[in-house]
């Protein structure tokens, strides 16, 4: 069974980093865009997040790029 592409609005704030982590240990679930606020478009997630959940920044979403919230940056999930 294929996963389920998925997109999450609103990524680094502290939420958006608890389902980060969730998400990217999901066996159905995969995790292919991330979005926040305009100024942090464009960027890696590490580099735009403070990250406080604990542990470190998985893995499969450190080098996501963050993309705007706007429904036709998320078509494909």
């Amino acid at each position: 069974m294929d996963k389920l592409r998925v997109s999450l609005l609103g990524s680094t704030g502290m939420v958006g980093q608890k389902m980060v982590k969730l998400l990217s240990k999901h066996p159905y679930i995969e995790l292919t865009k991330i979005s926040a606020s305009p100024s942090k478009i464009g960027k890696k997630y590490s580099e735009a997040v403070k990250w406080v959940e604990g542990g470190e920044i998985p893995d499969n979403v450190r080098e996501l790029k963050l993309v705007s919230t706007l429904p036709e940056d998320h078509k494909d999930v």
